[in-house]
């Protein structure tokens, strides 16, 4: 159970998802600008003290709540979920908060299943679905009575969201790390991970994407002993956020021979 629980878990710290698919400009233009605000704050040193950044997420959600009211009950779940989950990544290393953590994300989690039960995955658009994924994935770590009833099929999730748009940016690049973490005998491979995550590095366009699809893409051809190429790809994501701490991070545990994904793995044992 403490293996499972690890491996969601490490797969939030990673990244968590959010795709391009059928949603308002309105609604766009607030994901766009709360992915900028969360590559601002990769730059702050948080191992001591995250008040800084979990503050300012709540400004900012305070700041935007009218264009949030206005959007339509699936984009508000979306938005509302992404800046809950970016709080959990923060607030997860410490154990006094998993209680508070389960009451906030489980409010997300009902939310999703009030308009989605009964209903076929193909119903919903790519964001729906990969926000839900990681949604989901996120609840099953302070919520270890549900790892069974939802760990299953997160991978689905993911799956239809890619068929649904192929040019997706974080949905191939979070299946791609499903790969990474899934054991041989539930169909993970390193070299598929590798591959999704190589998609979603091609389909980044804007600077945020781009920074996090390089780092990403960097650290699966870390693990699959490509690491020259995988400092050249690194150093991309150096171009667009000069100054990063968590690039920083990275790079030292690089230079002593681990992956990002290593780093994740040991800060949720």
């Amino acid at each position: 159970m403490k293996k499972i629980i690890s491996f969601f878990a490490a797969l939030l710290c990673a990244a968590f998802v959010f795709a391009e698919a059928r949603v308002t400009e309105s609604c766009l233009k607030l994901l766009d600008d709360f992915f900028d605000l969360r590559m601002e704050l990769s730059c702050l040193d948080t191992e001591k003290d995250v008040s800084v950044p979990v503050n300012r997420l709540e400004e900012f959600k305070t700041k935007r709540s009218s264009e949030i009211n206005s959007l339509s009950r699936e984009e508000k779940a979306v938005v509302n979920s992404l800046i809950g989950m970016e709080r959990y990544n923060y607030l997860f290393g410490k154990p006094e908060n998993k209680e508070l953590l389960k009451k906030e994300l489980k409010v997300f989690v009902d939310e999703y299943e009030a308009f989605t039960k009964d209903k076929k995955n193909e119903d919903f658009d790519s964001w729906v679905l990969t926000v839900k994924a990681d949604l989901l994935s996120c609840y099953i770590t302070v919520s270890t009575k549900d790892v069974m009833k939802y760990g299953l099929v997160i991978k689905e999730y993911y799956e239809t969201a890619c068929k649904i748009s192929p040019d997706f940016f974080l949905s191939p690049m979070n299946l791609g790390q499903w790969y990474y973490w899934a054991p041989g005998i539930s169909g993970g491979s390193k070299k598929k991970a590798l591959s999704y995550c190589e998609t979603a590095y091609k389909n980044s366009r804007k600077p945020y994407k781009k920074y996090y699809a390089c780092i990403h893409y960097s650290q699966m051809l870390f693990e699959n002993k490509m690491t020259d190429k995988a400092f050249e790809i690194l150093s991309e994501a150096d171009s667009v956020c000069p100054g990063s701490y968590w690039l920083k991070t990275i790079r030292e545990n690089n230079e002593k021979g681990k992956s990002l994904y290593e780093y994740n793995s040991r800060k949720t044992e």
